[in-house]
């Protein structure tokens, strides 16, 4: 280090900064893009794979346009006569929770030096990606837990399944899902995937809409990532090809195969992505975005709080086909 002095940010050098917020430019050094950063934190692995609403302050109402099981075409009359279609409304509820974070300075930078100096980064004395890399660390942990709690509607220390109600019980209890039957673990995960896919045609009460032209591509199957990785440890030993010389897809009959650290192991889901929905908003406004600097009291702390709303809804239940252990 230069002159032989330690290594240190300086949180006084930067208070001002620290107060403006969100008034300085989007490269202020103790200040993440906000789009960007809730982008990271809410919406990570969700976009493509679930229905996501923003901005839900308490509830809304989620509608999907039910069509007749008839056909709606008819033979050609003057005269008009219609086949009813409906509406049908679910309502979705967000719970509020908060992001508290606070740790000592001095453990961020001794993390930040050394995980910057390892991947031999000459950059590790500026303080733009010292703070970028503590926004980068706290959004990637609120992604990963969020997941959990969409999926279980509890966070082990954080948030009882009493206060979120997970996407896994709402198909779990409801009386229109599919379920296999199959008790799923990572060690038949494999034959557990086919299960929940033959069910498509194998079982009446599985609506014609699952498996209709145009409708593949909007499928998933939700698993754990250890499960994904025995599916794909599986594939690997029957493709001589791609044994460990090429990454295999995660894909089953051309279906993606959506690992989500939320999903527990012995669950397996298969629906449309519109028929998970993930309701967010971030409660406090976005100006608030920032660094509490503790060292003003003399403790050499830094701390964020960050407070936002999650809930989930499952619409066309009879349209999700799930596995789990008994």
């Amino acid at each position: 280090m230069e002159n032989n002095k330690p290594f240190k940010i300086d949180l006084h050098d930067y208070k001002k900064k620290v107060d403006m917020g969100l008034e300085v430019e989007n490269n202020a050094l103790l200040c993440p893009n906000p789009e960007e950063w809730y982008a990271k934190a809410y919406i990570k692995n969700n976009y493509d794979n679930f229905r996501v609403i923003p901005r839900v302050k308490d509830g809304t109402k989620v509608a999907t346009n039910l069509f007749p099981s008839t056909s709606v075409l008819k033979e050609f009359d003057c005269d008009f006569t219609s086949l009813n279609s409906n509406l049908d409304a679910v309502s979705i509820e967000t719970t509020p929770y908060s992001v508290m974070f606070e740790i000592c300075q001095r453990d961020l930078e001794e993390s930040f030096v050394s995980l910057n100096m390892a991947e031999g980064n000459e950059n590790w004395k500026n303080e733009t990606m010292f703070f970028s890399h503590y926004w980068d660390v706290l959004a990637m942990k609120v992604a990963s837990d969020l997941s959990v709690a969409k999926w279980q509607g509890q966070v082990a220390g954080g948030i009882s399944n009493a206060v979120i109600t997970g996407l896994r019980s709402r198909i779990t209890t409801s009386t229109d899902t599919v379920d296999v039957g199959t008790t799923v673990t990572d060690f038949t995960s494999v034959a557990d995937i086919e299960d929940v896919f033959e069910e498509i045609v194998t079982n009446a009460n599985v609506p014609e809409s699952l498996y209709e032209d145009g409708v593949r591509p909007e499928l998933r199957f939700y698993v754990n990532p250890r499960v994904l990785m025995a599916i794909q440890i599986a594939q690997a030993k029957n493709n001589t090809t791609n044994y460990t010389v090429s990454p295999l897809g995660a894909f089953y009959m051309g279906i993606p195969i959506i690992a989500d650290g939320g999903v527990e192991v012995d669950f397996i889901c298969m629906t449309r992505t519109s028929n998970l929905i993930v309701a967010v908003d971030a409660v406090a406004d976005e100006n608030n975005l920032k660094i509490r600097d503790l060292d003003v009291i003399n403790v050499p702390k830094i701390r964020t709080r960050i407070d936002g709303k999650l809930g989930t809804q499952i619409v066309n239940d009879e349209e999700i086909i799930y596995a789990v252990a008994a």
